[in-house]
């Protein structure tokens, strides 16, 4: 109804059908969205900038070798979001590992560090033994995980909940460059 009374009026006043449709959200220029407001930058200068600050820390600090790390979650369990199932068990989630992946500016890639996900020993004294031996993995499980190390070029360690963190920087130091 009300379409047809704004057609009424625009013909009374002489203009034209077409000039007072609203565009519709698909239709509307990208410039009205409110993210677009913000100050544009130019890439290029952007990009110029940095690479500038990059040469003059490698010039002023004599660099050779700069590596580039990547750390970054692995699933290797599938699991679909809903699962149906005639009994009652629940499921708490994916399997999780964190990876890190080294590499150099000389083209050369380093063993990848994996972190799975382990769980901490009641006892305080075992758990020091466990990280400071076992990489934070149990006897048992050890045996397996050394075996793994053994046959294939890459670290294995553990975490209570399978992240990065301030103990395993040092490790990694200590493995790839022998601090």
């Amino acid at each position: 109804m009300l379409r047809y009374k704004a057609l009424k009026v625009a013909a009374d006043e002489g203009l034209s059908c077409f000039s007072f449709l609203v565009p519709t959200l698909n239709e509307a220029p990208q410039t009205l969205h409110p993210c677009t407001y913000s100050p544009r930058t130019d890439a290029a200068a952007v990009k110029a900038k940095f690479v500038g600050e990059v040469t003059a820390a490698i010039i002023d600090h004599n660099l050779t070798t700069i590596l580039n790390t990547d750390r970054t979650a692995v699933f290797f369990e599938y699991l679909p979001r809903k699962t149906f199932t005639t009994r009652e068990k629940t499921l708490s989630g994916k399997e999780r590992a964190t990876a890190l992946l080294l590499g150099d500016c000389h083209g050369n890639k380093y063993p990848p560090f994996l972190i799975f996900k382990s769980g901490v020993s009641r006892h305080s004294h075992i758990q020091q033994q466990n990280d400071a031996a076992h990489h934070g993995f149990g006897v048992r499980l050890w045996k397996e995980v050394s075996g793994l190390q053994s046959n294939y070029s890459f670290r294995i360690y553990s975490t209570p909940t399978a992240w990065w963190n301030s103990q395993t920087s040092p490790r990694l130091l200590e493995y790839h460059f022998a601090f």
